[in-house]
C-alpha cells in the first residue's frame, strides 16, 4: 500500500497542467505622446515549445491631437525556440478584433489585424518565464463607418513593445 501512495504521488508532481495563465503590457511615453497597453492572457500548452491562447484587454494613446481607448480580443498561437536554457525567442501569430473610441470621432472605429509578432523569452525556473514582444508584421485596418485605411508592412512604435509574465499551471 504504501508503496502504490508513493508512485501515485510522485506521477502526480510530474504531471503538470497544460494550462497556463500571464499577460502583457507595454507603456510609452515621450515626445508629447502616452501609450499604455495591458493584455491579461490565458492559453493551453498545445506541445512542449508551442501554446495557443487568448488575450482581451485594452490600450489607451494619447498625443496632442487627439486620445485613443481600445479593447480587443486576440486569440493567438505561440512558438518558443529555446536558443540556451535561459534564453530564446518567440513568435506568435495572432488576430486582433477590437473596438476604438477616439476623442476627435462620434462613432466606434473597429480594428482588425492579424500578423506575426516577434519576441524573447527568458524562463525562471520550471513554471514561470519573462516574454517581450517586439513589433508587428502583418496586416492592420481600422473602419471608420463605410471607410476602411488598411495597411501591410512591419510596425515598430510604442505600443508594440510589451513585456510579460507566463505562468504554467
Amino acid at each position: 500500500m504504501a508503496f502504490v501512495l508513493c508512485s501515485v504521488a510522485a506521477l502526480a508532481q510530474e504531471r503538470r497542467s497544460p494550462v497556463y495563465l500571464g499577460g502583457d503590457f507595454g507603456l510609452s511615453v515621450g515626445s508629447g505622446r502616452t501609450s499604455i497597453v495591458v493584455y491579461p492572457e490565458v492559453g493551453w500548452r498545445v506541445g512542449n515549445n508551442l501554446y495557443a491562447g487568448v488575450q482581451a484587454g485594452f490600450g489607451y494613446y494619447d498625443n496632442n491631437s487627439y486620445s485613443d481607448f481600445s479593447v480587443g480580443v486576440i486569440p493567438h498561437l505561440r512558438y518558443y525556440y529555446y536558443i540556451y536554457k535561459r534564453f530564446g525567442i518567440s513568435a506568435e501569430a495572432g488576430m486582433k478584433l477590437g473596438l476604438t473610441r477616439r476623442t476627435d470621432y462620434q462613432e466606434l472605429i473597429r480594428v482588425f489585424d492579424v500578423g506575426i509578432r516577434p519576441g524573447l523569452v527568458i524562463p525562471i525556473g520550471e513554471r514561470y518565464a519573462i516574454t517581450m514582444q517586439v513589433g508587428f508584421l502583418g496586416y492592420q485596418s481600422e473602419r471608420y463607418g463605410d471607410v476602411v485605411d488598411g495597411r501591410w508592412g512591419f510596425r515598430l512604435q510604442g505600443n508594440d513593445f510589451r513585456f510579460g509574465f507566463l505562468m504554467n499551471l
